[in-house]
């Protein structure tokens, strides 16, 4: 039998600029020495922020679409997937894409199918102190960078970055207890106890140090801790608009009404929903992973790299904002060997908002002499 998608049109991206420009889409029809005709069905397309650091410029990536009833709202669909997955994955590699009427139907149930992905996740499962840990691996060479959650986030907080970082990386995200299908336990929940959970779940998964540690909002101060605690497994430190420990104080000194506001905005309602229990536990020690980051820092002198949200997407950041940079600033330059960037035009989730602003710093971090 015949391939029934023999006659299935072929998509050729073409990435007109090595560092982000614009890519024009062209249809081929797949059909032998008869299909040589090629029509724009694109127009040119921006990709903001794209990190393209490996790929030359006029590489072309070609994506089968799908073929029989109902294709073309299916195809449309994949064109917009592609224009917005592109950035994330590698650009040049031949993608057949599922075919008709499997493809359509995981569009439908599933959402889109991810275009150009040609990397693996292992997940690894380990028991740490009587509950499982499950860590998730992807990347098979350079160096080892293991990437911790803020608080009452799971590791899918990172998966705009992790196709990214694994192109030139090792990539470990994980789940802490309560968190995703990582097992709920009942110790307390501070930095440090969660730094020396990570560390015997590496050695259990054989993940072998010295490796980079980024860690974002509350998982800032478990990698501190987590550098402090073993200086000699940590090669490199990627803090991404961490909490600072100066800034809570001064926030409810210095800005009263305004931090009153946002702090009775959320208590009660982390604290009413009971899905949150693993939340509610880090929250419960928060206080104490501040101190114990801070307490940490005089344990090492690991090079660190600072990312600080600019907080300023809808314009000038208010003051609360303000003072949260001005906290991580300051704490900055009390630091060796420690360089900041400010991210423009994002929020505090960095990750998501500019994955390749994280990629770009983790790769200036790598480089730098340890």
């Amino acid at each position: 039998m015949g391939d029934p998608d023999a006659n299935a049109p072929l998509f050729t991206v073409n990435v007109l600029s090595s560092t982000g420009g614009t890519f024009t889409v062209t249809q081929r029809h797949a059909n032998g020495a008869g299909g040589g005709e090629e029509t724009d069905v694109s127009g040119a397309v921006p990709l903001d922020g794209c990190w393209c650091e490996r790929v030359p410029p006029a590489l072309t990536s070609r994506i089968r679409m799908l073929s029989g009833p109902m294709a073309k709202r299916a195809n449309a669909a994949l064109l917009t997937a592609c224009s917005l997955t592109l950035p994330v994955h590698r650009i040049g590699d031949a993608v057949e894409m599922m075919r008709f009427p499997a493809a359509l139907m995981i569009v439908a149930v599933f959402g889109l199918p991810t275009i150009g992905v040609s990397q693996t996740t292992d997940t690894i499962r380990v028991n740490v102190h009587n509950h499982e840990i499950v860590l998730y691996r992807t990347g098979v060479a350079g160096p080892t960078v293991i990437l911790e959650a803020g608080g009452g986030s799971s590791h899918r907080v990172w998966d705009a970055v992790v196709p990214r970082l694994a192109q030139h990386a090792r990539v470990v995200t994980y789940d802490r207890p309560g968190y995703g299908l990582s097992a709920a336990c009942d110790s307390p929940r501070h930095a440090l106890r969660i730094a020396r959970e990570l560390n015997e779940a590496l050695k259990a998964a054989r993940i072998d140090g010295p490796t980079y540690l980024a860690g974002w909002s509350f998982g800032g101060s478990i990698v501190r801790t987590f550098a402090g605690e073993f200086p000699a497994s940590v090669t490199g430190l990627l803090l991404i608009d961490p909490a600072p420990e100066g800034f809570y104080a001064n926030a409810a000194r210095e800005l009263p009404d305004l931090w009153t506001l946002e702090d009775e905005s959320y208590v009660p309602a982390l604290f009413a929903d009971s899905s949150h229990r693993a939340e509610q536990r880090e929250f419960a020690g928060f206080a104490s992973s501040l101190e114990q980051a801070r307490a940490s820092d005089a344990k090492h002198v690991t090079p660190t790299s600072l990312l600080i949200a600019g907080r300023d997407v809808t314009g000038k950041p208010d003051a609360i904002s303000l003072l949260w940079i001005a906290e991580l600033k300051r704490w900055a330059t009390g630091r060796p060997a420690t360089t900041v960037a400010v991210v423009p035009r994002v929020g505090h989730h960095i990750a998501r908002e500019n994955p390749a602003a994280v990629v770009a710093a983790f790769l200036a971090l790598a480089k730098r002499p340890h």
